[in-house]
């Protein structure tokens, strides 16, 4: 790859002719310098084969630079509306491989005659539309009482509800009636 860059002042245009073997790829497109109090919408032309297209709209105050991903690899001719700036092109040139000029796909099919396709039959109605599938032929589905497991849950949740319970007597049994336990509870020192 090497970096590709252009003026095309007002008024002018600037006839591309790539090198033979690559390709242009034309990254952005700015608008130079502009003067206060003439700033203008600028229309920016690409010709190729004798047709005019746009390919962008630059504005010095809103957007005075776009960016590109166009590849030319025949002449083409670049333009722009403004009488009062230059506009400035760049991108870069690379060389044209073989798969590029075929799309970017290999020539050779013979890796596909190696692959087998197999035909599924599709049942279709008259007016066009597949045929709903057999409800008879669908596979049957074990159903799971959901209430046998919850029975097992709520074991190992009534063991923790129980659990609960006894400690919540425990602590109703450390009463200050002196009953229960024979160990006196020690206060809790306060920081003072």
């Amino acid at each position: 790859m090497e970096f590709w860059g252009v003026e095309v002042k007002p008024g002018q245009s600037y006839k591309v002719s790539p090198v033979e073997e690559k390709v242009l790829h034309l990254s952005q497109s700015c608008i130079g310098e502009v003067k206060k109090g003439k700033e203008e919408t600028v229309v920016v032309y690409a010709k190729i084969d004798n047709q005019k297209h746009v390919i962008a709209h630059l504005s010095a105050d809103k957007f005075p630079q776009i960016s590109h991903d166009l590849v030319f690899e025949k002449e083409f001719e670049l333009s722009h509306s403004s009488k009062n700036g230059s506009i400035y092109f760049t991108g870069y040139m690379s060389i044209l491989s073989e798969s590029d000029d075929e799309g970017g796909f290999p020539t050779d099919s013979s890796d596909e005659d190696d692959i087998p396709v197999e035909d599924f039959p599709v049942d279709v109605k008259e007016n066009g539309k597949a045929a709903k599938p057999d409800a008879s032929a669908a596979k049957k589905v074990k159903v799971v009482d959901p209430k046998a497991e919850d029975e097992d849950d709520s074991d190992e949740s009534d063991s923790d509800d129980s659990e609960s319970d006894e400690d919540e007597e425990m602590e109703g049994s450390d009463s200050d009636d002196g009953e229960g336990s024979d160990e006196e509870e020690e206060p809790t020192p306060t920081p003072k």
